[in-house]
């Protein structure tokens, strides 16, 4: 069970082989990770990674390795299940984007 105060980590990786090339649009480069019908802000970007508000809660978006990237939910806010939706959010946009099939999962 999640602790209310505890980070939330969700691994998003690429059905069948790496996690794409992503094309970062200069200045909303973590854009590319906005969920439709959420208020979001990038907050922090550098190589590919940064910090997001989305819902007024701060996510981290980080590169595992070549395979997985992972969605973390840094401060308390959004219920497992609203987290979730969020990050299915996030995975419909960059499949949209991207071309390609994704699936995640809790770590906790």
């Amino acid at each position: 069970m999640h602790a209310p105060d505890q980070e939330m980590v969700f691994e998003i990786a690429c059905v069948g082989g790496d996690f794409p090339d992503i094309e970062y649009p200069r200045g909303r480069e973590l854009s590319v990770f906005f969920p439709a019908g959420h208020a979001c802000m990038q907050l922090n970007y550098g190589q590919g990674e940064g910090q997001v508000l989305i819902d007024g809660a701060e996510w981290g978006f980080y590169y595992n390795d070549e395979t997985t990237l992972h969605a973390v939910l840094h401060e308390p806010g959004p219920t497992p299940d609203e987290a979730a939706a969020i990050v299915a959010g996030v995975c419909a946009c960059i499949e949209q984007q991207c071309g390609v099939r994704l699936s995640w999962v809790s770590l906790c």
